[in-house]
């Protein structure tokens, strides 16, 4: 398999990518929905529970809810990797680009791997660039409020356990 051959069609479809408006805003507007909208569920949730747990409960909560929806990101990363995948191949047959792709000389294998590569690169990136502003908002939140990372709760937990 030659990879320069996958990475000029990998480059071919970032480049049509680009000008696709259904697949740039997905891109931009799905992870930074699920990037504020999950730690603002989180949030609501939190301070709802808030009057009636203790602190270390709170901060346990805290800690399962957020592990709960670190997992959407996941989600995330398929959702857009189904658009843009299926768009490869449907938009390469309406644009009327596909016979002339398959005709040349590249095997079906460095043919795929281009295809997979353009559609996995933009899909981890706005996924991480989703979690990132998710973990930004809820570690503001948690210093703030909680003043402790929710994440940290193991080490508070096993520092309460030492004391007893």
């Amino acid at each position: 398999m030659r990879f320069w051959k996958s990475w000029i069609v990998a480059t071919k479809d970032l480049s049509l990518f680009k000008k696709n408006k259904y697949i740039l805003y997905s891109l931009i507007a799905l992870p930074f929905l699920m990037g504020l909208l999950l730690p603002a569920v989180t949030i609501f949730s939190l301070q709802m529970e808030a009057s009636s747990l203790t602190d270390v409960q709170l901060i346990a909560t805290a800690t399962l809810l957020i592990n709960l929806f670190t997992t959407y990101f996941v989600i995330i990363a398929a959702v857009l990797l189904t658009i843009i995948a299926s768009y490869s191949f449907v938009g390469e047959k309406l644009e009327k680009s596909l016979e002339p792709l398959l005709a040349t000389p590249t095997t079906d294998g460095e043919l795929l791997f281009g295809k997979s590569l353009a559609a996995f690169i933009p899909c981890v990136g706005a996924t991480y660039i989703g979690a990132l502003i998710f973990v930004i908002t809820i570690d503001a939140w948690s210093i703030i409020n909680l003043g402790v990372f929710p994440v940290s709760y193991t080490h508070l937990r096993a520092h309460e356990t030492k004391a007893n």
